[in-house]
């Protein structure tokens, strides 16, 4: 297995964790599935390389996909669109 590159450990994740270790539902899996098959275009964009050369690692010098303070979500309470301590959704 070629130990520096994504593809090999993200098959296995997805072979040996998410449906042999795990044993999740179809639905589950083919969620995994669509979320990789999202990503992995993204981050190899960002990469600047292909799918298939993809690293595990980032290379030296390498910028973060964002910081903590640049105006992206941090946490939950950021998503959510809510203040800390207030629930998510509305009472019902």
């Amino acid at each position: 297995m070629t130990s520096h590159l994504a593809g090999p450990w993200i098959r296995r994740f997805l072979i040996e964790y998410v449906i042999d270790e795990r044993n999740y539902s179809s639905n589950t899996q083919q969620s995994y599935r669509d979320m990789f098959r999202l990503f992995l275009p993204f981050a190899a964009k960002r990469s600047r390389c292909s799918m298939d050369e993809l690293p595990l690692a980032r290379s030296p010098g390498h910028k973060p996909f964002h910081r903590v303070g640049d105006g992206l979500p941090t946490g939950p309470e950021d998503l959510s669109g809510f203040p800390p301590g207030q629930p998510a959704r509305p009472a019902s």
